[in-house]
């Protein structure tokens, strides 16, 4: 009777379906910016106010991300892990990729494995952001075409640190090596 059973081992479920978004140009991922870029910036916002009283999410960048597009209905939930909808710029080390769209409030941003270094002022810095298992993840809150600049709403992620929704600033033209994406979160 235990032989039987044992010898039929249980068949792994079968894997997910890929799910394909369709292609936008310029103008329309504008408008999608529009209608559902400024809501999540603004559920981002006011989760980084909560999160002074509160844990959000599970108190990590992934968790904060999940939480904002839970508020926000007409956002679709991501379609795999760290794709949170289009990809509209995507840096590997110092060479552009991709830009199908300029970089806005409410946008995601996944940064992983990257390392920055630069000048703050007078001051030299070099700074390692994120791991391939681990990215940091964050909803951008301010960009500067101009300089590159750009300020994340991401959980903190100092060790032994109440974990609260903090504001991190990175510029593009500082990192080095790396992945840095932005997506516009898809609509539902």
């Amino acid at each position: 009777m235990y032989a039987a059973a044992a010898a039929e081992p249980e068949a792994p479920p079968p894997p997910p379906k890929p799910v394909y978004l369709p292609e936008l140009d310029s103008d329309q991922l504008m408008a999608l910016w529009g209608s559902v870029g400024t809501r999540v910036l603004q559920a981002a916002l006011q989760l980084a106010e909560q999160s002074k009283r509160a844990v959000i999410g599970d108190g990590s960048g992934d968790g904060f991300v999940h939480a904002t597009l839970d508020m926000v209905p007409s956002a679709r939930k991501p379609v795999s892990p760290h794709v949170y909808g289009y990809l509209i710029f995507s840096m590997s080390g110092p060479s552009l990729q991709r830009r199908t769209s300029d970089i806005m409030e409410g946008d995601v941003a996944v940064i992983a494995d990257a390392e920055f270094r630069g000048r703050k002022g007078l001051v030299p810095y070099h700074q390692h952001v994120g791991s391939l298992a681990d990215p940091l993840v964050g909803v951008v809150h301010e960009f500067e075409p101009k300089n590159g600049k750009m300020r994340l709403l991401t959980a903190s992620v100092h060790p032994n640190h109440y974990p609260t929704i903090e504001s991190q600033s990175f510029r593009l033209d500082d990192l080095k090596q790396g992945f840095f994406k932005v997506y516009r979160v898809a609509q539902a």
